[in-house]
């Protein structure tokens, strides 16, 4: 029997619990279907096949931006609109990740 520095035993989860710092502590060894989703991050699943296509429209756009940018030599525009679409695309990254497990939260963070 494996316990955790809280006293968590990760193969042996409390579901029944209404205590939220219990929960806290144990949603980091949940997974779907396993602990009920009103214990997620956020309350849906979502979707991934919406996600993955957005993220690589961003690729694409960024790939157009890089082009244009050195094309007509923006160069501090192109580097304002890289950065906020990497940060766009590391925004569907995350919810992608969301969608295998809700219940961490550093993928809801990124």
């Amino acid at each position: 029997m494996t316990v955790d520095k809280n006293g968590i035993d990760p193969n042996h989860l409390n579901l029944t619990t209404t205590n939220t710092t219990l929960i806290a502590m144990q949603r980091k060894y949940c997974e779907l279907g396993e602990c009920p989703i009103s214990w997620a991050t956020i309350s849906y699943i979502p979707n991934l096949g919406g996600n993955v296509v957005y993220m690589i429209c961003f690729l694409v756009l960024l790939g157009i931006q890089i082009f244009f940018g050195v094309r007509h030599k923006t160069w501090a525009f192109m580097v304002c609109m890289i950065f906020g679409i990497l940060l766009e695309i590391i925004g569907y990254v995350g919810r992608i990740l969301l969608h295998n497990n809700p219940f961490i939260m550093n993928n809801f963070l990124v």
